[in-house]
């Protein structure tokens, strides 16, 4: 999501989502980077980095 991603903000989801009840979801890359990032680092989606991160949040998951 803009380019906000980290391990931690995944976990964090995926632990709410669970605790919610929701047991799936859908992943679809949406809206680039915003002028003035949310966090740093970026994570530019389909970027090597970005994939690293959902390759983390399927084992996380």
């Amino acid at each position: 999501m803009q380019g906000a991603v980290s391990k931690e903000g995944i976990t964090a989801d995926l632990e709410a989502m669970k605790a919610t009840g929701i047991a799936g979801a859908y992943l679809m890359p949406i809206k680039g980077i915003p002028e003035e990032p949310f966090i740093i680092p970026v994570v530019e989606q389909l970027s090597p980095l970005w994939w690293k991160m959902v390759d983390f949040a399927f084992k996380e998951a």
